[in-house]
């Protein structure tokens, strides 16, 4: 079964190609203080915070399957000042990364559907990913040898 931490901790990974150092799973405000906004240079931080969420989960065969949908948004955080144009270029990196699929542990997801869009100088990178997931079943086991007498009647 596949964790949705798991999901996050895959994306993370994968976005480091992007070159921003501070990638989290955590939620962040977006008032944040002088120092939380500034690196060590005094340059204004770049943050991709990547959410992950189960958006829908239904149960098939018996319980031992589950067909899920998980939302992902991937926020861009940068300084207040930031062009328009620069927020875009990250947010095509970033679709340049995580299309056409995304690898957790030995599964592909395939990312069918994307969409980007700036609101208050944040980027938002958001796609959804749907899978069926299954936990393990144990099988019972089996008669070695069964034996059969008929009786006419």
């Amino acid at each position: 079964m596949i964790r949705i931490t798991e999901i996050r901790e895959a994306l993370a990974a994968l976005l480091e190609k992007t070159g921003i150092a501070y990638i989290t799973g955590e939620d962040l405000q977006q008032e944040r203080s002088y120092e939380d906004a500034m690196d060590s240079a005094g340059e204004d931080r770049r943050i991709l915070q990547v959410m992950v969420e189960l958006q829908g989960a239904s149960t098939l065969d018996a319980g031992n399957l589950t067909e899920k949908t998980v939302l992902v948004d991937i926020a861009y955080l940068c300084g207040m000042d930031t062009a328009r144009r620069d927020i875009q270029d990250a947010l095509d990196d970033i679709d340049g990364i995580i299309r056409p699929y995304i690898k957790v542990r030995d599964r592909c997801f395939t990312v069918q559907s994307a969409s980007s869009n700036i609101t208050d100088n944040v980027g938002h990178y958001v796609f959804s990913i749907s899978f069926v997931d299954g936990d393990p079943v144990e099988v019972e086991p089996m008669a070695d040898d069964l034996v059969f007498r008929f009786k006419e009647v």
